[in-house]
């Protein structure tokens, strides 16, 4: 876990999601306290070069006339965000309060420049508005075209490899991360989103700072070994899945652009892509109190005597 006395950010920083890099530029006297988990994913470095990131973020105070609902909505996630296309073709991002009453002014409206890399962001209130939603929108459109997918799942890690875990809300993923603590051949990088990204011939896992009930984020860069989508039942046990029936379960659980129907078609190549080089099962598991134990006998163990 993250050392939540950690001190809060001033000035510029770097944040790094799954390879995805941001340089933040954002003003001196704008308080800052970061949830424990962002710390491992924030590099308080300055003299890094903004060219190198791949996101160069500027925050300002005040959102100014004429910054709200201007263009085409293409996508509505309210009440807590929604994107609109602009003039020159890049996207506005506006983010709501969360109590969703109509007529409150935006916490924050972020415009997204056509080459994708520039971002300017200006907040109404004392927030660092790189946070949820915002980094998990751009590192979703980043690594749409780059062979990388955002999932809803679970990860731990054993012997050097990950075992990812899809599932909705509610199917199971931060009880087993739970079960697991304490074993100490055993990682949880996350209980409930994780970047898989094709590199060369290898599927890796990344955690994200985006955590589930059981607060487990690390940064990660691990080889996939299975996937197990998870489905609740009276005994545990592995089903082996094949052919479309794997798509149909893992498209429901990525996070795709469908804003956008280039990067969309990219990711849904991608997710064909990631099921074609790592085995998948359907994870039936009870829940029970010895749940760790059988995890790791009946999973790992089968995972491991399974042939290259």
């Amino acid at each position: 876990m993250a050392d939540p006395k950690a001190p809060p950010l001033t000035s510029s920083y770097c944040l790094a999601i799954a390879g995805v890099s941001f340089y933040v530029d954002i003003p001196a006297d704008l308080p800052i306290s970061d949830p424990p988990f962002y710390f491992p994913f924030i590099d308080r470095d300055t003299r890094v070069d903004p060219s190198s990131c791949d996101y160069r973020v500027r925050v300002r105070y005040e959102c100014g006339e004429g910054l709200a609902e201007s263009g085409v909505r293409v996508f509505d996630a309210r009440p807590c965000w929604e994107m609109f296309e602009i003039q020159g073709g890049g996207r506005r991002i506006i983010r709501r309060p969360d109590s969703g009453q109509k007529g409150l002014a935006p916490l924050w409206v972020a415009d997204v420049s056509a080459n994708g890399a520039d971002v300017d962001v200006w907040v109404t209130e004392d927030v660092d508005p790189m946070r949820y939603p915002l980094d998990q929108i751009l590192v979703v459109q980043h690594l749409a075209a780059r062979g990388g997918v955002l999932l809803h799942a679970a990860c731990v890690v054993h012997d050097g490899l990950a075992t990812v875990m899809p599932g909705v809300s509610g199917a199971g993923k931060s009880t087993i991360c739970r079960s697991l603590v304490g074993d100490s051949a055993m990682t949880v990088m996350s209980d409930d989103r994780v970047v898989l990204r094709v590199e060369g011939d290898r599927v890796m896992a990344y955690g994200t700072p985006w955590p589930g009930e059981g607060g487990f984020a690390t940064v990660g860069g691990v080889p996939v070994d299975q996937i197990l989508f998870l489905e609740q039942a009276d005994s545990l046990g592995v089903v082996p899945l094949q052919g479309v029936d794997m798509l149909a379960r893992l498209a429901p659980v990525a996070s795709i652009p469908w804003y956008d129907r280039e990067r969309m078609s990219d990711c849904l190549a991608t997710c064909a892509d990631v099921l074609e080089r790592v085995p998948a099962g359907l994870l039936n598991f009870p829940r029970a109190d010895d749940l760790g134990d059988l995890f790791r006998e009946r999973v790992l163990r089968s995972a491991a005597q399974r042939p290259c």
